[in-house]
């Protein structure tokens, strides 16, 4: 690994006067999809001779948040819209005072070739970020495997690392715009509203009602190793008599199905028979809650 990018003093880095030299990227990742690219963006920025930080949300605030210049944000989208830990971190941060802030995220549509919603998508960060006094300066849909077995059969191995190539490119190509100035954000009808913000309601209040882990399973492959106990982001997970039991503020991130080693956790019926999916470069110690300092990097060559 390299130094720190002070030593890099001969890079060169971009037009965008509002993003500044310094940069803090904050991330959540279910099963490793937003990881991935937040690890991309870490590296192109890098590359371009800013002072970079890669921080994840489930550690909290940053120690040094204040010190930066510019803000990134990479998370999944669930139901069109964040994820509540992503949402409420950014209303628990200081404000911003001006600073500039840009969004990535990642989201299922790589069957269709295109993205959905993202205008819609986009509305509920970047209401927030403005409360909170951060100038938003752009954000990017990546389109992504999907891990969200209950609808979809997830890809395997070989085309999951395809289409990360893409969303690999696709984030490289939104970095370099933004930093040199010239990205413009697409414009979005109002039409697309009323048709996702149903969904996104409803999800949430299944969320809020603590619904949505009554449709956990768990059969008798489970050998009490603990690990979905250990993964889940949130902490809802608790293992009672050797078998997980599930709390009432489950994300849905299904990080425990997708990475349970025996596969003996389903989400209704419909899970059993699709295959599980991680991003095929995530490690396991990348998402385990207990592990200290986990994925935050500070202007180190990955």
């Amino acid at each position: 690994m390299q130094e720190a990018c002070e030593f890099n003093t001969g890079c060169a880095l971009g037009a965008n006067p509002m993003i500044g030299r310094d940069i803090l990227i904050y991330y959540f990742s279910g099963t490793g999809n937003t990881l991935r690219v937040a690890k991309v963006v870490y590296e192109r920025l890098f590359s371009k001779g800013f002072n970079v930080r890669l921080a994840n949300i489930e550690n909290g605030k940053d120690a040094g948040h204040e010190t930066f210049s510019c803000y990134g944000f990479a998370y999944p989208v669930y139901a069109y819209g964040a994820p509540r830990i992503v949402a409420n971190f950014i209303r628990s941060l200081p404000c911003g005072d001006g600073k500039a802030s840009f969004v990535l995220f990642t989201m299922a549509g790589w069957r269709m070739k295109r993205e959905i919603a993202t205008g819609f998508i986009l509305s509920e960060i970047k209401g927030i970020l403005k409360k909170k006094d951060y100038k938003f300066i752009g954000g990017k849909a990546i389109l992504a495997p999907e891990n969200f077995s209950v609808m979809y059969n997830p890809p395997g191995v070989e085309l999951a690392l395809r289409i990360m190539d893409r969303a690999q490119i696709a984030a490289e190509e939104f970095i370099d715009s933004l930093v040199a100035g010239t990205f413009r954000q697409k414009k979005w009808f109002l039409i697309d509203y009323p048709i996702w913000k149903p969904i996104y309601l409803f999800f949430r209040l299944a969320l809020k009602l603590g619904v949505v882990s009554r449709l956990f399973t768990v059969d008798n492959r489970c050998n009490g190793c603990r690990i979905c106990e250990q993964v889940c982001p949130v902490g809802n997970i608790k293992i009672v008599n050797d078998r997980p039991v599930w709390g009432s503020i489950c994300e849905l991130c299904f990080r425990c199905i997708n990475l349970c080693p025996s596969g003996a956790i389903n989400y209704t019926c419909l899970t059993k028979a699709r295959r599980r999916y991680c991003e095929p470069h995530l490690e396991l110690v990348e998402v385990l809650r207990r592990y200290p300092g986990k994925n935050s990097l500070d202007n180190k060559r990955l």
